[in-house]
């Protein structure tokens, strides 16, 4: 980074004498004059905007929704014109640097426009834990298995579906787990406001349902879902589910993950 410390506060750059007795009522060229006639948009100016806003994300932390209008207020007040131009170079950064992509969630009924840091990187298993062992992060296990129920129900299930779906491997939401503790708090409440999940009511039924939320549709894979469930079955392969199979390739195509030399690199759907 191009600065460190807090966030670039305006500084007063020196009179311009010269300027004396020109066109404007001898006004001295200070900061203010300066980005009101080119808005700052100068390079320097640009880089030190678009540090303030990766510092910013960074320091929120990951795990926190942050509504576009906070970044306007409290990052980039004068960007004017040019914060789309400031937020195109962070998001740069912030994945080349931090791993991380800043995804811009569309406003709704009950949520301004905002945006949320998810992880721009895969999740991946970790081969040195044994069948009797739990990884440090139980909830990622709980996360991966109500994902995989909704992908594989063709991504919408009612709530009676999924808690039943958990109660099969053990999981009774309403009663404490020695591993997950109490999960339909962590599920309802949690997940939902980290956009892991998404949850809606059927106007109608009244139903509860559940679909992946925005932040699952950026960093996991749903064909690795997919191969996953194959392994299980281990006499099944991807194109046994034509529903899903497309699925995946269109979430990847959604996610437009690139190579550096801008190949597109959406998996084939290979079982191991």
């Amino acid at each position: 980074m191009s600065r460190k410390g807090g966030f670039s506060k305006s500084q007063t750059l020196p009179t311009n004498n010269k300027s004396k007795g020109q066109s404007g009522g001898g006004r001295s060229l200070t900061q203010p004059t300066i980005v009101d006639a080119f808005g700052e948009g100068s390079a320097a100016s640009l880089e030190e905007q678009v540090d303030d806003v990766v510092r910013f994300f960074v320091l929120k932390g990951g795990e926190q929704i942050v509504k576009r209008s906070e970044v306007h207020k409290h990052v980039l007040p004068k960007a004017g014109r040019y914060y789309e131009r400031v937020m195109e170079r962070a998001v740069i950064v912030l994945r080349k640097v931090y791993g991380f992509n800043l995804i811009l969630i569309d406003a709704t009924a009950n949520t301004p426009k905002s945006y949320i840091l998810s992880n721009a990187l895969s999740y991946k298993d970790d081969e040195t834990l044994s069948d009797d062992e739990v990884p440090e992060d139980a909830n990622k296990i709980l996360l991966m298995l109500i994902l995989t129920h909704i992908f594989m129900s063709n991504c919408s299930v009612n709530e009676g579906s999924v808690f039943g779906f958990l109660k099969k491997l053990n999981i009774d939401v309403n009663v404490r787990h020695p591993v997950f503790g109490i999960a339909k708090e962590y599920i309802t409440n949690t997940l939902t406001k980290l956009k892991y999940l998404n949850i809606e009511a059927d106007p109608a039924t009244k139903q509860i349902y559940y679909h992946w939320g925005v932040r699952s549709e950026k960093e996991i894979s749903k064909h690795d879902i997919l191969k996953f469930v194959c392994k299980i079955y281990k006499d099944r392969v991807p194109e046994n589910w034509d529903n899903q199979i497309q699925q995946a390739r269109e979430q990847c195509l959604d996610n437009v993950k690139i190579h550096e030399n801008g190949e597109n690199i959406c998996p084939p759907m290979e079982t191991e």
